[in-house]
């Protein structure tokens, strides 16, 4: 064995003739080496290995040195000789001794040992955790550094002292003696027992650029870049080493774990790396996914969905492939996960998602925790995917745990998912209300109070207690740390559920003022003073800040139905702005109208009739749209808020006022309330053009 000559007659021969007499014979230090002989040389013997077991076991241990008891420890873990009597007794053994004669690689190989067999000990791990902290490591190599860590955290026994001293210790070394495995495996432990060290991971980062990373293999590179992002360390120097390494080596050594866990690692650190993912998606299509595990197939697409790196034929081979296996060997998370990314990527593949839901419902969702759920609902809705049986199952389900576990994300991921999708669910949304008032929404980040209370005004479900709620934590924060869509999202919110909240539009228009509206999209500029004029929350400084930036853009980047919602918005509110409207009209006439729907059609109408604003060339542009289209998509609102605009702009329109008496005419006034009737006929007095005889009939 310590030759490294590869005998297996020889091996064979010595553990028949061993388990033939019996072990009564061998002292401690030959058991210890038997069974470090057979696990070194790599040779299998179930037999030998039981009776090296029950004997050390009959014995007590009696006997066994430091480096016996360590030894064998470490045969039977490499072995992967399950004996959990063997186990125990040693860790008891070790224990008694308090590691007295056991020098840094006897506790290092033993802790590795444990870890590697997956036998819990945690009085062993807590009496080497003190021990070599005492002894502060001075006399630990760096392999035996190394190991220590990476076995507490394969463990996951926590050990921060140790952490601390291991750290402290391998810094003052400065690394320049530890080889490549022993880095990545270090970072690999801190990153997985959740231990910062900042100092550390620098140093790492620094060493390893400095090497350029020659000397590390596939499995080395791919732990490192997932230990650095799995911390949250950011180290781009060492990202872009990482990247331009594992693309030189065109990712031929990466088994299927490495290339997944790799896009991971760059997805979760946000590292672009365009070459690195194209690399990847092109080795990954090449296999056919040939060796990906469920893990690996839900890890990747995750990732490249993350990382918002498009890639059709991945995601194309990805959804055959789960289609072709079937989805009974992924587990509940794979599966959420899986549909999430398909859904983050834009990739359509109704097929995959048939194939998930009906998993999932076969399952019933009980191991579903509850980001799975979140996550199933989020991906449907964003998918297009219509499952009125997936959304009662989630919401039955959350109904059910009456939301335990659920954290704040997940609620308004929920509440987003079924208010995109349309699905109504009072319950879920009483339970979302009832325990978000509960927590005082401490725990909400802005995005999560914003996108909250936009769920529930879309879909329409009141709940006065929740919006009070909202305005208070919004308020108490003084909106500091919500982004421009998540200040005009709220503002939305608050105006569609007309929900009053004037100490909140006042924090915002402060807020949005504050900032000068720069980082504002054209969106957000129109629904914010859309939001405004709907509360009818007066605010001339923020009509007149929206004023000017919209003009400041000249229009450029506003699509037809921002232009249309900004007019109404400023009509509705009262607010003067002529080079606002001017430039709405010179805009809209400019693009001929084209793409305005009718409903934008009929609001800027109504906003310039309402403004007193004339510009007839405008209107004339909607009077011809609109004939062109023979209003057949112009709904009883519609047309009567049409007609009223021209008659009250005085614009005269035969042609329009024709083919909305013929159109009304034809319809027999279906559909029109008493307020729409009133309209009608109001402008079509005001005109009396020879079409309204009919009408009026």
């Amino acid at each position: 064995a310590t030759a490294g000559h590869a005998s297996p007659e020889l091996f064979n021969a010595i553990s028949a003739e061993a388990v033939r007499r019996g072990l009564g014979g061998f002292n401690p230090q030959d058991l210890s080496n038997t069974a470090w002989a057979f696990a070194t040389a790599g040779h299998a013997s179930p037999e030998l290995f039981s009776a090296i077991s029950a004997e050390a076991v009959r014995r007590r241990l009696g006997g066994f040195n430091p480096q016996d008891l360590s030894n064998t420890a470490w045969a039977f873990a490499t072995a992967g000789h399950e004996s959990p009597e063997l186990f125990n007794a040693i860790s008891a053994e070790v224990v008694r001794r308090r590691l007295g004669g056991f020098n840094q690689q006897h506790i290092s190989n033993t802790a590795w040992a444990f870890a590697t067999a997956g036998h819990e000990a945690p009085e062993l791990f807590h009496a080497i955790s003190a021990e070599a902290v005492r002894r502060r490591l001075i006399d630990f190599n760096l392999q035996g550094l190394s190991n220590t860590a990476w076995a507490f955290a394969t463990a996951g026994h926590e050990s921060p002292e140790l952490f601390h001293a291991i750290s402290d210790e391998v810094v003052r070394r400065r690394l320049g003696d530890f080889n490549a495995q022993c880095l990545s495996n270090t970072a690999w432990a801190f990153a997985t027992a959740g231990h910062e060290s900042p100092e550390l991971f620098n140093a790492i980062s620094a060493e390893v650029v400095r090497r350029r990373l020659g000397d590390f293999n596939e499995q080395g590179l791919s732990n490192t870049a997932w230990a650095f992002a799995t911390s949250g360390h950011k180290a781009p120097e060492l990202f872009n080493a990482i990247s331009a390494e594992a693309v030189r080596r065109r990712l031929g050594g990466f088994n299927p774990q490495d290339l997944s866990n790799t896009a991971w690692a760059f997805a979760k650190a946000g590292h672009e790396s365009p070459e690195l993912f194209n690399a990847i998606s092109a080795e990954v299509v090449r296999r056919r996914l040939g060796g990906f595990n469920q893990q690996h197939v839900s890890n990747t697409a995750w990732a490249f969905a993350t990382a918002s790196h498009e890639a059709p034929e991945l995601f194309k081979h990805i959804s055959a492939e789960v289609l072709r296996r079937g989805l009974g060997g992924f587990n509940e998370q794979s599966l959420a996960i899986t549909a999430w990314a398909f859904a983050k990527a834009g990739h359509e593949s109704p097929e995959l998602f048939n194939a998930i839901s009906a998993e999932a419902m076969r399952r019933r969702l009980g191991g579903f925790n509850p980001q799975d759920l979140s996550n199933m609902a989020w991906a449907s809705a964003t998918a297009g995917y219509e499952s009125p049986e997936l959304f009662n199952a989630v919401s039955a389900e959350a109904v059910r745990r009456r939301l335990g576990g659920f954290k704040e994300q997940n609620f308004s991921n929920l509440a987003w998912a079924f208010a995109t999708a349309g699905h109504e669910s009072p319950e879920l949304f009483n339970a979302i209300s009832a325990e978000a008032v509960r927590r005082r929404l401490g725990g909400f980040k802005e995005q999560e109070l914003a996108i909250t209370a936009w769920a529930f005004a879309t879909a329409g479900h009141a709940s006065p207690e929740l919006f009070n709620a909202i305005s208070a934590e919004a308020v108490r924060r003084r909106l500091s740390g919500f982004n421009e869509q998540n200040l005009s999202n709220t503002a939305w919110a608050f105006a569609t559920a007309s929900h009053e909240a004037p100490e909140l539009f006042k924090h915002i228009t402060a807020e949005v003022l504050r900032r000068r509206l720069g980082g504002f999209s054209e969106q957000n500029l129109a629904i914010t003073a859309w939001a405004f004029a709907k509360a009818d929350h007066e605010s001339p400084e923020l009509f007149n800040a929206i004023s000017a930036e919209v003009l400041r853009r000249r229009l450029g980047g506003f699509n037809e139905q921002t232009l249309s919602i900004t007019a109404w918005a400023f009509a509705t509110a009262g607010h003067e702005s002529p080079e606002l409207f001017n430039a709405i009209s010179a805009e809209a006439v400019r693009r001929r109208l084209g793409g305005f729907t009718e409903q934008n059609l009929s609001n800027t109408a109504w906003a310039f009739a309402t403004a007193g604003h004339e510009s007839p060339e405008l209107l004339n542009a909607i009077s011809a749209e609109a004939v062109r289209r023979q209003l057949g998509g112009f709904n009883p609102q519609q047309l009567s808020n049409t007609a009223w605009a021209f008659a009250t702009a005085g614009h005269e329109s035969p042609e329009l006022f024709n083919a909305i008496s013929a159109d009304a005419v034809r319809r027999r006034l279906s559909g029109f309330d008493e307020q729409e009737l009133c309209t009608i006929a109001w402008a079509f007095a005001v005109f009396n053009p020879s079409c309204a005889d009919e009408l009026f009939g």
